[in-house]
């Protein structure tokens, strides 16, 4: 639903002028707007992450703040400014189990963004794909806490239902999506 344009491409593409700025700071200021303002009016936003030491991706959490930022209203509340409501959801796939997921308090650990998100376009649907395959080859990397047979078991056994799993929040934004669209007027405030 997204597309972020990796700033060498960026870069190559731009005159000479600016690309000493865009590298210290990122995809030139024009193109950084235009950018995220096509994302605000997409249909819908699907956001997937692995977690890495029990968070988002850096570059995905860097992405999430300059994409919510500019929509979010300071009132008694949070609300919302951006140009229109959307179906967002969140997928998060990860090494750890799901007992292991709940003892180190995942949920709590990676709402902050789905609560920021739920203000600014919508309350999102959220998918945990817990204890998935991280290497192809297991025995290639320093990983011996992790059973390889387990891990491809695991994976056999429950890769299809987290993808259909998947498709069914799919099915649910697509629903959502050919139904009312509301303006971000009236926004209610999560946070």
């Amino acid at each position: 639903m997204y597309m972020i344009i990796p700033t060498q491409a960026v870069s190559a593409a731009m005159p000479a002028s600016e690309r000493e700025a865009s590298i210290m700071g990122g995809a030139p200021k024009r193109m950084r707007s235009l950018r995220f303002c096509r994302n605000s009016q997409a249909d819908g936003l699907i956001i997937g992450s692995p977690v890495y030491f029990h968070s988002l991706t850096g570059q995905l959490q860097a992405f999430l703040e300059r994409l919510l930022y500019p929509y979010l209203a300071y009132g008694k509340e949070y609300y919302s400014i951006a140009p229109k409501h959307m179906p967002v959801a969140f997928v998060y796939t990860m090494n750890a189990t799901e007992e292991k997921a709940q003892q180190m308090n995942y949920q709590i650990k990676l709402s902050p963004m789905e609560e920021y998100a739920g203000v600014v376009f919508s309350p999102p649907a959220v998918l945990y794909c817990y204890d998935t395959c991280q290497f192809d080859d297991y025995k290639r990397y320093m990983a011996q806490r992790f059973s390889e047979e387990k891990k491809l078991q695991r994976r056999q056994e429950h890769f299809p239902i987290d993808c259909e799993n998947a498709r069914g929040m799919g099915r649910a934004m697509a629903q959502k999506i050919t139904g009312q669209n509301p303006t971000a007027e009236g926004s209610p405030g999560r946070i």
